[in-house]
C-alpha cells in the first residue's frame, strides 16, 4: 500500500481496510443488480469526503479530503491517476 498523508492524525491503514470492505460490498451490489462494474464510489460525511476509483481488479485509489466543495476536482485527479497507473500496469 502506497499513500500520501497530510494529516498525521489519520490511521491510513484502518481507513484503507474499511474502504476495501465498502468497495467490495458496493461492487457486488452493482454487479448483482445489473448496474454494471463499479468504477467510482463516493462517501460524504459531515467532516470529509472519500472518493475511490477502481484501477484494476487488484488496485483502487482512495482520496480522503476535508474539502467537500472540491468533489469534481478530486474525481478528475483520481481519473487521471488511474489512467496513468493503468498504462503502467498494462506494459
Amino acid at each position: 500500500m502506497d499513500y500520501v498523508q497530510l494529516d498525521p492524525g489519520l490511521d491510513i491503514e484502518a481507513i484503507a481496510a474499511e474502504c476495501g470492505t465498502l468497495l467490495r460490498i458496493a461492487e457486488r451490489t452493482s454487479e448483482d443488480t445489473g448496474a454494471g462494474n463499479l468504477i467510482e464510489y463516493i462517501a460524504v460525511s459531515d467532516k470529509s469526503i472519500m472518493i475511490s476509483r477502481n484501477v484494476s481488479s487488484e488496485y483502487s485509489l482512495i482520496l480522503l479530503s476535508r474539502a467537500q466543495e472540491q468533489v469534481g476536482r478530486g474525481r478528475y485527479e483520481l481519473k487521471l491517476a488511474a489512467w496513468e497507473i493503468q498504462r503502467h500496469i498494462s506494459k
